[in-house]
């Protein structure tokens, strides 16, 4: 059992201020903490999301951040989840998992989580070498193969599969890709993880059901 320190407090407060002031976050709870962990204390082994709840509780930090706080985070489109779920019989979603690393290792570990929502539920993950559209391409064959082709695919507005935003507007391969299989893509709204809950709660069980446990 790991023995939590009044330093590992506060390292998690620190973590939970700076979620805070970060306007891109929407989230500053345990689970955020746990992803954030890595990047500011990579030889320190993360304490247990039970500890971080308590310590939050403890001092009064519980609550979710404030919308308000979200500059434009009010003004996003309303997401047509239920028309998107219409589309076809079959619907996927597609996310890579935030980088993880393991003491001692310069190098990150990647991962590629797949949320199948109809006809069946179904989760699925992936060690990837990077987080790459070929990779995307590469693990959606198999998948495919292994599982079943969707008719539509939720992805969000990542570099490997909308492109660069500085650049002009192109089709990438891994879209090109999905339209060739004669598969529906869609974005979902950046930094709205909410709009893709089911691979967002995929993501987070691989997190406290495997990873954390290491």
């Amino acid at each position: 059992m790991r023995k939590h320190t009044k330093d590992d407090e506060k390292r998690i407060r620190q973590i939970h201020q700076e979620l805070v002031k970060d306007p891109r976050n929407f989230f500053a709870g345990a689970s955020a903490i746990l992803q954030r962990w890595p990047e500011k204390y990579p030889n320190l082994r993360p304490p247990q999301p039970r500890f971080i709840g308590r310590v939050l509780k403890k001092h009064n930090l519980s609550e979710k951040i404030q919308k308000g706080k979200n500059k434009g985070a009010s003004r996003y489109l309303h997401y047509p989840e239920y028309s998107i779920c219409q589309l076809g019989e079959s619907l996927l979603e597609i996310d890579f998992i935030g980088k993880k690393f393991i003491k001692g290792r310069a190098e990150p570990l990647n991962f590629i989580a797949f949320s199948l929502r109809k006809p069946r539920k179904l989760k699925y993950f992936k060690r990837i070498s990077g987080e790459t559209g070929d990779n995307i391409i590469k693990e959606s064959r198999k998948f495919f193969r292994k599982f079943e082709k969707p008719a539509v695919i939720k992805i969000d507005n990542s570099f490997a599969t909308a492109g660069g935003g500085s650049q002009k507007r192109t089709l990438t391969k891994t879209i090109i890709f999905y339209l060739k299989e004669k598969i529906i893509p869609v974005f979902t709204p950046p930094r709205k993880p909410w709009s893709q809950a089911s691979i967002e709660g995929a993501n987070s069980v691989f997190s406290r059901k495997f990873w954390n446990r290491f």
